[in-house]
């Protein structure tokens, strides 16, 4: 069993992310131009990604071979997970689906689905265990810390994720 941090979206899609993870119990990540991974190897996961975003900037291009890596390959069943962003802790709940693609829309035009944040299809269903809104500045340091890391998707250490509980606990 292992512990994750995701982060709802860019700031410009954030409320709107949160929300559709909340109301339809899933969590997901874009770049939604990478072809759904189901079938695809962890071998050959960056030479998918180069493909499907050619073009991208190479920063990008790494952080979403990263994010898959972890979403696709490394996150599991049962998994638990924390959603924040902001400066805030927005929900905890548990994995309960394999990775899976979402259809995307036939009619969005393409201006739009190339700007890669329109939504989110890359996805897992969740079981949401409580959504709250509880500021970092109430969580030990060593957890805040971890939480405000950039990239989309961190993996907790046991201990770091005890805290939070303990922390969050305390909260209700």
């Amino acid at each position: 069993m292992n512990f994750w941090r995701i982060v709802p979206g860019r700031k410009e899609v954030r409320s709107t992310t949160l929300g559709k993870f909340i109301h339809e119990d899933y969590i997901a990540i874009g770049w939604n131009p990478v072809r759904d991974l189901t079938d695809v190897s962890e071998d050959d996961l960056e030479t998918v990604c180069r493909r499907d975003l050619q073009g991208w900037d190479e920063d990008q291009i790494a952080a979403a071979i990263r994010a898959f890596r972890l979403f696709r390959y490394r996150m599991d069943l049962d998994d638990y997970i924390v959603v924040s962003a902001d400066g805030f802790v927005y929900a905890i709940g548990q994995i309960k689906s394999f990775y899976y693609k979402e259809e995307e829309p036939s009619d969005m035009p393409e201006e739009i689905w190339n700007l890669g944040f329109w939504s989110h299809y890359h996805r897992r269903k969740v079981k949401w265990i409580r959504v709250m809104k509880v500021p970092f500045t109430d969580l030990p340091d060593n957890v805040r810390t971890k939480l405000g890391l950039p990239p989309v998707i961190v993996k907790l250490s046991v201990d770091e994720w005890l805290a939070l509980m303990s922390a969050l606990l305390q909260k209700t």
